[in-house]
């Protein structure tokens, strides 16, 4: 539904903002939001239990860096995968969309992106 989509969109411009201003608190609120709106709207159980079991591999993990231009950087990085992930949904690819959060944007060695809360 549009709805879901432009607010899937306000997220990730909310973000972008967060960023920007080193709001790194508000990053993770909006980022939350955006992950429940998507488990909650997509209708897929197998994607849900997937995003739910690797989301807990990820938050066993704790990291911190201290570069602030290294953080701001990664959750570009982070936030421009949330936009593809959008992409995907409004063009209607279900298994692309699978697929890419399996592999690029869960992937376990990243589980740094996950873990920033200040």
């Amino acid at each position: 539904e549009e709805e879901t989509l432009s607010e899937m969109e306000f997220y990730t411009l909310s973000m972008d903002l967060a960023i920007e201003t080193e709001n790194y608190t508000m990053y993770y609120k909006q980022q939350e939001l955006f992950h429940n709106l998507y488990m909650d709207s997509c209708g897929n159980d197998s994607l849900v239990s997937l995003i739910l079991e690797l989301k807990r591999k990820l938050l066993k993990r704790s990291y911190e860096i201290e570069d602030p231009q290294d953080k701001k950087k990664i959750l570009f990085a982070t936030n421009s995968q949330h936009k593809e992930m959008l992409k995907m949904f409004r063009e209607g690819k279900a298994a692309e969309l699978q697929e890419f959060m399996a592999v690029t944007h869960w992937k376990t060695e990243k589980a740094i992106w996950e873990s920033f809360r200040k």
